[in-house]
């Protein structure tokens, strides 16, 4: 009885312990309405990934159709870079070549690493510029 009681002590710390994986974190958005988009994208617990292993695309027609996101010509014309700063977090940088004129935009991003493929969906809402 007391080794079914030390297993059930030792399974309840493990699985108290954090899941750490690589994932999306917060998003933030640089643009306005009418300027060339600049959105970030922090990518959490991927310091010990090369560039070389994260892949980030847009997602295909067939997921944009599975998760009833309508899909825009314009969301090809994205650009997506990565970006690290000096303690190796890493940052998605997605823009647009061209000013954008629609004030929401929602399209879908998968990124590719070593521990799998995530979906992340984006909402963004252009403000009009101060003046």
């Amino acid at each position: 009885m007391l080794n079914f009681f030390k297993i059930l002590c030792l399974f309840t710390l493990i699985a108290h312990l954090p899941a750490y994986a690589t994932g999306f974190g917060q998003t933030t958005l640089h643009s306005q309405l009418g300027e060339n988009l600049e959105l970030n994208v922090q990518i959490t617990d991927a310091r010990d990934f090369s560039d070389d292993q994260l892949l980030f695309t847009l997602a295909g027609k067939d997921i944009y159709k599975n998760m009833k996101v309508d899909y825009q010509f314009s969301h090809a014309q994205l650009s997506m870079t990565i970006k690290r700063d000096a303690d190796k977090n890493v940052t998605l940088i997605i823009r647009s070549a061209k000013p954008v004129h629609e004030p929401f935009l929602q399209f879908l991003i998968q990124m590719h690493s070593p521990e799998g493929k995530q979906i992340k969906e984006i909402t963004a809402l252009l403000e009009l510029p101060q003046p």
